[in-house]
């Protein structure tokens, strides 16, 4: 009982500490400088592999920040009443409406608590291989819904330990691709961890099929202070 009581408490004062943060705290505040991270991705047959990805940090019109990527990549950051919101494009990219909206998602909800939670729709990046020379990209439509689960601390490689929001994401989908196959079923788990200062310190991202034709695939991205 006192444990179950202590664990209430815990809850209910970091759920006003966290309230009370600064709506902007999340994002990064070092403009005019590059971010890097720390890449790792393992495929379905677990080959790894690591690089590097840099953004350039700006602020846009109307108090936005805007992430460069290395690759041409934009990702625009909004703080609105309800949230920060987050826009993908590409530099090169007409700017039509249709896009904006398609590309724009939740990045955190206003004001910030513990147990909030919300959904954003995605896509799978399995890929269905079959033989040697058939690969085909899964791209299938997902709902992934995100969960604030209180607060943790990421270590980087030179040994700073970071205290971070950490968000966590599940969703679920399937689909039939057609003989001699059956059903696929396919789950997708995120985990952010998001800082006062740097914006995103650490994510998670991992998609598991029950098809030996998809398997598993892992992507990891840290940040890192040099």
């Amino acid at each position: 009982m006192k444990k179950r009581y202590f664990y209430i408490l815990t809850t209910f004062f970091l759920s006003i500490i966290l309230t009370g943060c600064n709506k902007d705290n999340y994002l990064p505040k070092n403009l005019n400088e590059t971010v890097h991270y720390e890449v790792i991705f393992k495929d379905k047959e677990q080959k790894i592999k690591k690089y590097r990805q840099s953004y350039f940090v700006i602020k846009g019109k109307d108090n936005k920040i805007i992430l460069l990527k290395n690759d041409g990549e934009l990702m625009s950051f909004q703080v609105e009443t309800t949230g920060i919101e987050i826009q993908t494009n590409h530099y090169t990219e007409n700017k039509n409406l249709e896009k904006v909206q398609v590309n724009r998602k939740t990045y955190l909800p206003l004001p910030v608590r513990i147990g909030s939670k919300w959904t954003e729709k995605d896509k799978t990046t399995l890929k269905l291989k079959l033989g040697y020379d058939r690969v085909y990209n899964s791209n299938l439509p997902v709902d992934i819904t995100n969960e604030i689960i209180g607060e943790d601390f990421v270590k980087l490689k030179n040994g700073k330990k970071i205290r971070c929001l950490k968000i966590q994401g599940l969703g679920e989908t399937s689909f039939i691709p057609g003989p001699p196959l059956g059903k696929i079923e396919i789950k997708v788990k995120t985990e952010l961890w998001l800082s006062k200062g740097y914006g995103l310190v650490k994510y998670i991202r991992k998609e598991q099929s029950d098809s030996v034709t998809m398997g598993e695939i892992l992507y990891e991205k840290t940040l890192i202070l040099e």
